[in-house]
């Protein structure tokens, strides 16, 4: 079963992506370290490289061919995919 820790929108964070301070009101939403975050996307940039520069890892969702930015810890093309590439996240 899968649930949602957090949900901050940019309205509440006062910013759109990229700019940090969405990224960094969810993690204090969560009260997590950008280390201990993973972003999950479909945009390779607002979703993998924004999130990278402050210290998450991010998961890109991919849902045509799999495409590999270089900065992404994994690529997925289906949610269904997403426990068992955190699981793997988390061991590393």
């Amino acid at each position: 079963m899968h649930h949602i820790d957090a949900l901050v929108t940019c309205v509440e964070a006062g910013a759109v992506k990229p700019n940090p301070r969405i990224y960094l009101k969810c993690l204090r939403e969560l009260d997590l370290s950008p280390e201990e975050a993973v972003m999950v996307g479909d945009d390779p940039y607002l979703d993998v490289e924004a999130p990278k520069s402050l210290g998450m890892r991010a998961v890109l969702l991919a849902r045509g061919p799999k495409r590999e930015p270089p900065a992404a810890d994994a690529v997925i093309s289906s949610l269904d995919e997403l426990e068992e590439v955190l699981a793997r996240l988390c061991q590393a």
